[in-house]
Order: structure tokens, then sequence, then C-alpha cells
């Protein structure tokens, strides 16, 4: 096919050429640009097959995005005053849905004062991600609402608060962050 064009563009190059309607110089810059044309369509051509299989990727995670949400995440309060830090566990009891009989925390109790900084260390699988995703309400405690148990920020059951708005008053640097060997002008 690439050949074809070439000797096309060369045809009605030479007969455009000898009617004096083009120069030379025009001749070969039409010329260059489409074989530059079809080369780039030939290369672009042998990616169809990953095309199509990343289309269906594609499709899969969209899927998963839009596949709808347990929880609602603007649905709760969205107080007026910024979190002031004073985050409490009273008594939190937790298993992950998929795995109910295994308790992740049961009676688990803890304050933290706002300004405190905070370090969670333990082995794999003690629970110190499941106290974040907690905090920040990518799960409920299995404690009820009204018990006076489970996740308080400044006092208020997080239960109560739009997990929206909770994510946006807390940032987290789980342990493995990316790190980029560039500034931040790069």
């Amino acid at each position: 096919m690439q050949y074809f064009q070439m000797a096309a563009s060369f045809k009605v190059g030479a007969v455009l050429l000898r009617q004096k309607e083009i120069g030379v110089f025009t001749v070969f810059r039409v010329f260059t640009m489409i074989s530059f044309s079809a080369q780039g369509v030939g290369r672009a051509a042998s990616f169809l097959p990953d095309l199509k299989t990343a289309n269906a990727g594609a499709r899969q995670i969209m899927s998963l995005l839009e596949r709808p949400s347990e929880m609602e995440v603007d649905s709760g309060d969205h107080p007026n005053k910024p979190f002031s830090g004073k985050i409490e566990f009273k008594d939190v009891c937790f298993a992950y849905p998929d795995r109910k009989y295994v308790k992740i925390l049961e009676g688990f109790n803890h304050t933290v004062e706002p300004g405190a900084s905070v370090a969670l260390v333990g082995q794999s699988g003690c629970g110190k991600s499941t106290i974040l995703q907690l905090i920040e309400r990518f799960y409920d405690t299995d404690n009820s609402e009204k018990s006076g148990e489970g996740v308080f920020l400044d006092g208020k059951n997080v239960k109560m608060l739009a997990p929206e708005w909770i994510r946006q008053q807390i940032g987290v640097v789980f342990q493995n962050p990316d790190l980029f060997d560039i500034s931040i002008k790069e």
C-alpha cells in the first residue's frame, strides 16, 4: 500500500511538473509528506490489536468505578467548622465484610488529642491500615450509632458524618508512598 502511494504521488507529481503547474521542490515536499503519513498510519495500524484489549480493560475499570457504593459518600453531616483533630475509638469492633468471622478489632479504645503525632506500628495484619480506613469511613465499625461506641471525630460519631467531608479533613501517608526523583518545579 505504501509503495502504491509513493508511485501515485510520483506519477501525479510528474504530470503536474510537465504541465508546469508545480515545481520540483513542491513534488518532493508532497512526496515526503505522503511517505511520513503512510509510515504513521502503518505504525498506528500495528496497535489496533492492543487497542481492542485496552478497550476491554477500560470497560472493566469503568464498570468498577460506576458500581454503586454501599455507603453514600455525600450523605451525612457536613459540619461548618473544620475538624480540630480529636479522634476517639470507643470499644470499637470490626471485621471486614467478606470475612465476618475474623475480628480485626475487638474492644479497641484509644484517644488522639488535637495536634498529636501518632505512629501506628505493628506486625502485618494487626489492624494499622484498618484503623485509618475506619477513621476515613472506607468501612463502618460493627458498633451501633446509638451505643456510644465507635469512632468519633471531635466528639461526633463518624457514622453521622459524610465520608466526603471526613476525607477532605484528613490526609494520610501510607507506608509505601511513591516518591519521584525530580523537583517540584520539574
